[in-house]
C-alpha cells in the first residue's frame, strides 16, 4: 500500500538494477512469525524488537553500513538470509498486499 511492486519493478529495470537490488521478503517472514508486521516498508527501523523483525532490520542496516562504508562497491546478503532475495530471482509484478 505505501509503495507498489510494479512501480518499484519498473525502476529497477530501467536502472538495470536487479543484479544490485535485495527483496525484503516480508511474506516469507510473517508466515514463519505471525507478529512480524504485514506492512514491509518500515523493516529497516525497529533494530531493538526481538525476534525475527529486529533480526531483518539489523541485517538490512548493517547491509547498508557495509555498501556505504565500501563506498558503494559491496552489496553483501542481508542475514537473516532466507528473508532476502539478492540478486532477486523473481521481479514482483502484482501489489503482493498482505490483508
Amino acid at each position: 500500500m505505501t509503495a507498489p511492486n510494479p512501480r518499484t519493478t519498473a525502476l529497477v529495470r530501467a536502472g538495470v538494477l536487479r543484479e544490485k537490488t535485495i527483496f525484503y521478503r516480508n511474506d516469507i517472514a510473517l508466515a514463519e512469525d505471525p507478529t512480524v508486521p504485514k506492512d514491509p516498508h518500515t523493516f529497516l527501523q525497529p533494530v531493538a524488537s526481538p525476534g525475527i523483525t529486529g533480526q531483518v532490520a539489523r541485517g538490512g542496516q548493517t547491509t547498508i553500513a557495509q555498501f556505504l562504508v565500501s563506498g558503494g562497491t559491496t552489496i553483501n546478503h542481508p542475514e537473516p538470509a532466507r528473508f532476502f532475495e539478492f540478486p532477486i530471482v523473481v521481479m514482483p509484478e502484482d501489489y503482493s498486499y498482505i490483508p
